[in-house]
């Protein structure tokens, strides 16, 4: 957070009517307060302003602040400039729908539409409509895309991502816990991020299949972190299923109230109230 803060100081408060409403995190607003007294006397172009946010939009990207990101990105939206905002409709696409805001993912995409004709769709704007046609909905890809789509979506990590993950939401939606564990333990994501390491933990739980907790090594070394975390919650949760006891009722309520804070997780509670 500091760092966006930093990255803001920079960025002059747009003068124009946002293009969307997206909310953000009051310091990055003050941010940009302070900073709009220095910046008047500077001459700024609306150019300058425009290329400034989306630098800061970039950056957001770069250390996962998605909400951060959309809303600079919104903001460079504001400014009339002869630069081409095809690449900010596209993020903004693939950011909205992947972060779990589906009814500003579908708006943005509309206005993209509108924008860039999907007549003369090319690659670029394929994955963000590859990315549309799946994650508003609640299928997985392999009811969604033909063939030639899913083609192209193995090619490009940037679509084949998000999708992989709304997929694993939706067998998890449908309690099908065998698929997904047949899913990491077969691409060898279960030893990768933390992340896939306790969807990989808890389906093998769920689906009944006896393994080492991968998520336990880290619950040991940093025990603290249960009450903050919702992967080392649950990793509590699952080391005692795997001891034969109840999970803790406490433990599921303090789950429900961290995973507010990520949209696109709320699976995740669903799924863990099925260990009692």
């Amino acid at each position: 957070m500091h760092r966006l803060i930093l990255t803001s100081i920079v960025i002059i408060y747009a003068c124009c009517a946002n293009a969307y409403e997206i909310k953000v995190d009051p310091l990055i607003k003050e941010a940009e307060r302070r900073i709009l007294s220095e910046m008047q006397s500077s001459k700024k172009t609306p150019e300058d302003y425009f290329k400034t946010y989306l630098h800061a939009a970039e950056e957001a990207v770069r250390i996962s602040r998605i909400q951060e990101a959309l809303y600079f990105y919104n903001q460079a939206l504001s400014y009339d400039t002869k630069s081409d905002k095809f690449s900010i409709y596209s993020q903004m696409v693939g950011l909205s729908l992947f972060s779990g805001q589906k009814e500003l993912g579908i708006k943005i995409y509309s206005d993209y539409e509108k924008e860039y004709s999907k007549k003369n769709r090319s690659s670029q704007n394929q994955a963000e409509y590859l990315m549309y046609k799946v994650l508003t909905t609640n299928k997985l890809h392999s009811e969604v895309l033909n063939k030639e789509e899913i083609k192209f979506m193995m090619k490009d990590s940037q679509v084949s991502k998000p999708i992989f993950q709304h997929d694993i939401e939706q067998y998890f939606n449908r309690s099908e816990f065998e698929k997904i564990y047949a899913l990491y333990k077969n691409d060898g994501r279960a030893h990768t991020q933390m992340d896939d390491q306790i969807i990989y933990d808890l389906t093998s739980i769920l689906a009944k299949q006896k393994h080492q907790l991968h998520c336990e090594s880290k619950f040991r070394e940093y025990p603290e972190a249960q009450f903050s975390s919702y992967s080392m919650t649950i990793c509590g949760m699952l080391i005692q299923v795997q001891n034969g006891q109840k999970p803790n009722k406490q433990d599921l309520s303090r789950l429900q109230n961290i995973l507010k804070n990520f949209p696109r997780k709320k699976f995740l509670y669903s799924a863990a109230q099925k260990l009692f």
